[in-house]
């Protein structure tokens, strides 16, 4: 039988509701290449303007509250099948999320608690955390702290009493671990270890570190590649498997480029190095 749906024919549609980023390795930009390089379509509703460069995050403007209403409402009309959320700088964006995705209640939706940048500038102020941690980490499928950001937003970043806070909240937690030192052993390779944490299991996943400083934009690639695998309807822990992969790869394919700074992730490994060579005039 043929589907009635209008959109039958096109990708599953994620909503990435984020931050804009000039580099282009981080933010809005980083979400279109993943959610594209996963097989999805971006609707993209931006929260902040940043001018950032090699040497950091050099300034911020965020939306006005309305303007982010808008935004969001016109990209829901497009009926999209999973949601990430990014940046959203202040508390009262936090809001305008939070009141305007109580229409679709239904829909997976991960949330990158994103409270400063690497280079440590602030992108969620005091108020905004309350406002995360009270009005829309309850409407969560996901979670992703680091544990620096998992002692702010949940008060701890022990395991256990995280487990004890997600059963709380009615949310699944990923710890994620790349920005710690990593594992080594008599020598051996350093391994990057994020921990599932969902209310009836804890999770321990490792990967290979990859050594390279191009790593900008790790974390919203990580939670863009989620809610991609999530709108393909994979079950959660699948689709966090699945994410960690197209990050570990985008990480080695980007290993060898050189960038001044922090390089962004090479998101679009997959289409191999002479892509551009072959379509050439």
């Amino acid at each position: 039988m043929v589907s009635s749906s209008p959109f039958s024919s096109v990708p599953p549609r994620v909503l990435t509701i984020a931050g804009s980023d000039t580099s282009g390795g981080a933010g809005i930009q980083a979400d279109l290449k993943t959610l594209s390089a996963c097989g999805t379509y971006a609707l993209t509703a931006i929260t902040a303007l940043t001018a950032q460069d090699p040497g950091g995050v050099q300034g911020m403007w965020q939306v006005s509250p309305e303007q982010l209403r808008i935004q969001i409402d016109a990209a829901l009309a497009y009926q999209p099948v999973a949601i990430k959320v990014g940046m959203l700088a202040t508390a009262a964006l936090v809001d305008v999320v939070a009141d305007t995705l109580a229409s679709c209640p239904g829909v997976p939706l991960v949330l990158d608690t994103i409270v400063s940048a690497s280079s440590g500038a602030r992108l969620l102020d005091d108020d905004g955390i309350v406002a995360l941690r009270e009005r829309l980490l309850p409407r969560a499928t996901l979670v992703t702290p680091n544990r620096q950001e998992a002692r702010i937003i949940a008060g701890s970043d022990n395991e256990a009493a995280l487990q004890r806070w997600a059963r709380e909240h009615g949310v699944s937690v990923l710890l994620t671990g790349g920005d710690s030192s990593g594992l080594t052993s008599a020598g051996e390779a350093r391994f990057c270890t994020d921990v599932l944490i969902m209310h009836d299991s804890i999770e321990h996943l490792t990967l290979p570190r990859v050594e390279t400083p191009n790593s900008h934009g790790t974390g919203c690639t990580l939670t863009a590649a989620i809610a991609a695998f999530l709108a393909h309807g994979f079950p959660l822990p699948e689709a966090v498997q699945h994410g960690r992969q197209f990050v570990h790869r985008a990480l080695q394919a980007a290993a060898p480029q050189a960038w001044p700074g922090c390089g962004p992730l090479n998101h679009f490994f997959a289409f191999g190095s002479n892509t551009a060579q072959e379509n050439a005039p």
